[in-house]
This record gives C-alpha cells, sequence and structure tokens, in this order.
C-alpha cells in the first residue's frame, strides 16, 4: 500500500527588475513587503546578488525590516543558508521558502511569475519590456505625465498603490486554485475566508483538493474528501511528533509492504 500526501499549491511570485542597478528595486519591492507584511501575510523575498553575497549588504535588511519572514540572497554557488552547490537561479532558491507569498529582486532572463519592471524613466523601460515576460506593472522615477502606456504605471510615493495592485494578483492567483465551495471541510464558512488564514500562515492548504492519494497493490483507490481530510489529520497528527519533522511538511509519502 502507498499512500501520499502532498499539499502545495503554486506560490504567487512577483519579480521586481531594471535594465541597470541602482535603479531602486529594493525601494520599491521593500515597500510592498512591508505593505503585505503589516497585513498578516507570509512573505518570503529572494533577492539575486550578481556580484556575490555580502552578508552585510544593507539593502537586504531592508527586507527582514520590512516584515520579510525569510530572504534568501542567491549568487553562483552559494546561498545565504549556506547550501554549497547552489545554482544562481530562481528556481533552485525556491524551494527554501515555505511563504505564499514571494517577492523576488533581480533575474530578469526567468520566466517564472508576474513581473514589475523599475525604471528610471520610459526609455529605460521600452529597452527592459524587449526582454522580460509576464510584465504587469510599471514603476517610473521619472514618469512623464503624458506617457500612456497598456499598463499601470506607478510613481515615488505610490509604494502602497502597487502593494495593493499584487495583492489583489496574489488573491486572485490563490483563489483560481480553490474550488469555490464553500463546502465548510476546512473549517470556514467560505473558500474565501480560508484563505486568508492560509495566507497568513494559520493553515495548511484545502482538504478538498489536497493531493491525497491512495494505491493498494498499484490499484488506484478514489477517495472522498472527507475521508482525505481523515487521512491528512491522522498521518500529521503522528509524525509531529516525530524528531527532524517540519513543522509544514511539503509532502508525505508512506509506504506499507508484507
Amino acid at each position: 500500500m502507498v499512500l501520499e500526501v502532498c499539499e502545495v499549491p503554486d506560490k504567487y511570485i512577483v519579480r521586481f527588475v531594471s535594465q541597470t542597478s541602482g535603479a531602486g528595486k529594493t525601494h520599491v519591492a521593500s515597500r510592498v513587503v512591508e505593505y503585505l507584511s503589516r497585513k498578516g501575510y507570509l512573505v518570503g523575498v529572494v533577492k539575486h546578488c550578481a556580484s556575490g553575497v555580502n552578508l552585510e549588504d544593507k539593502d537586504s535588511e531592508k527586507y527582514v525590516n520590512a516584515g520579510a519572514s525569510t530572504v534568501l540572497l542567491s549568487t553562483t554557488g552559494l546561498a545565504v543558508m549556506y547550501k554549497r552547490g547552489h545554482e544562481d537561479m530562481l528556481e533552485a532558491g525556491l524551494p527554501y521558502l515555505i511563504e505564499p507569498i514571494i517577492i523576488v529582486e533581480g533575474f530578469k532572463e526567468s520566466k517564472i511569475g508576474d513581473v514589475v519592471i523599475v525604471a528610471r524613466d520610459i526609455n529605460e523601460f521600452l529597452k527592459l519590456r524587449e526582454l522580460v515576460k509576464g510584465v504587469i506593472a510599471v514603476y517610473l522615477n521619472n514618469p512623464d505625465t503624458r506617457i500612456n502606456l497598456d499598463l499601470p504605471i506607478y510613481r515615488p510615493g505610490e509604494e502602497e498603490k502597487l502593494a495593493e495592485f499584487i495583492e489583489e494578483r496574489a488573491l486572485k492567483h490563490y483563489i483560481s486554485q480553490l474550488p469555490g465551495s464553500n463546502c465548510g471541510l476546512c473549517g470556514f464558512e467560505s473558500c474565501h475566508k480560508f484563505l486568508f488564514s492560509y495566507l497568513r500562515g494559520e493553515n495548511t492548504w484545502c482538504p478538498v483538493i489536497s493531493d491525497i492519494s491512495l494505491s493498494i497493490d498499484g490499484v488506484e483507490i478514489p477517495i472522498n474528501p472527507f475521508v482525505k481530510n481523515i487521512f491528512k489529520n491522522t498521518i500529521r497528527g503522528m509524525i509531529q511528533s516525530l524528531k527532524g519533522v517540519p513543522s509544514r511538511p511539503r509532502e508525505i509519502r508512506i509506504w506499507i509492504r508484507e
């Protein structure tokens, strides 16, 4: 018999990128982190350090002070978690973060998540937009009031408006992964209320769609949501007393052979 329990919805990820350093990515992104953290959301940060990790980097401290629960500095061969052999790619850093909302600074070559371009002016933005996919908004340090783009434009002093826009995107991202049945098996009267609890780290993922599978002698056995919930709660309760088990395991596999 094989029983697998997996409770990992797709995370919401937004990247802040710029054509060059010094455009203000850290300032803008840390303000977004501050806003989301103030609302109780669990937020993780991945910062790309192209010139190497500096543990005394003041920019990184801004994210910690803004309320990020995890900040991962990523460069070739090393992450701030001291994982040797670390590959300097966004895909390699994301598994270290359990937070449902991930703010990323840099990695403009990546294709993961939404993108906010931080630029000094419209010309810098236009050059970068040709290279970056998934752009949802632009933050211009020196905006021209005559500019008319097909994207939301944010200016200095409008960081909180940008954060509200990102919050809305994150909520839609997770709502689309919920059944919308308001069945109450999660303990909340609606999927929407459950989602806020999940984003604040107070609950694991939806018991109805948590990926729990049971196979016996190679035959897949169908499980209804009620039984799935029993399996999940029983197994999690048993393993929590074991040493070395994380507080929120992402995947559990049990094999029983006779």
